[in-house]
């Protein structure tokens, strides 16, 4: 049996459920019987399995780390290291430092992510504002960016929302 669900991205997801009728005492009730009562409740539980967000992308770390991660759990990056390595920023609080530039990050996802900075880049649905030369996450944390870079990466943001809307 399945049950069809809702996400948070308006798709219609299938979960598969399994269904349990456990009949414990199938005769009618009698005086004597002291081992299986007569009532019973019926129990439901969660799903257990969250419905998949965005695309999982693999990254490489430093010692011999492999990262596997929903584009979704990945807020922000930013530059360090020289500009080599990458620090993601995860929904969970937790970061991840990669082998990958913040350049080559968003070369390699340009759908994903988006560039707001040399030293940083966003991924648009963790964007709590925009105002003149800041990005503001969800967070609260705020990003630079640059004065000639903020009507470029303006129009970006909207056109990325655009786009998902549709």
């Amino acid at each position: 049996s399945s049950d069809v669900c809702s996400s948070d991205l308006g798709k219609r997801v299938s979960v598969p459920r399994i269904l349990l009728c456990d009949v414990t005492n199938p005769h009618p009730k009698s005086p004597e019987d002291t081992i299986y009562p007569v009532h019973f409740e019926q129990v439901y539980s969660g799903f257990t399995t969250a419905p998949r967000m965005g695309e999982r992308l693999r990254f490489h770390g430093y010692g011999n780390t492999e990262y596997y991660l929903l584009s979704n759990s990945i807020m922000w990056g930013d530059s360090c290291g020289n500009g080599q390595r990458c620090q993601l920023h995860l929904a969970d609080g937790t970061m991840a430092e990669i082998a990958m530039s913040v350049r080559d990050i968003v070369a390699a996802h340009p759908k994903l992510f988006l560039r707001c900075h040399s030293s940083h880049f966003v991924n648009p649905n963790y964007v709590k504002s925009l105002r003149r030369f800041a990005v503001t996450m969800m967070t609260g944390a705020e990003l630079p960016i640059p004065e000639k870079s903020y009507t470029g990466f303006k129009k970006a943001l909207n056109e990325f929302f655009e786009q998902k809307n549709k």
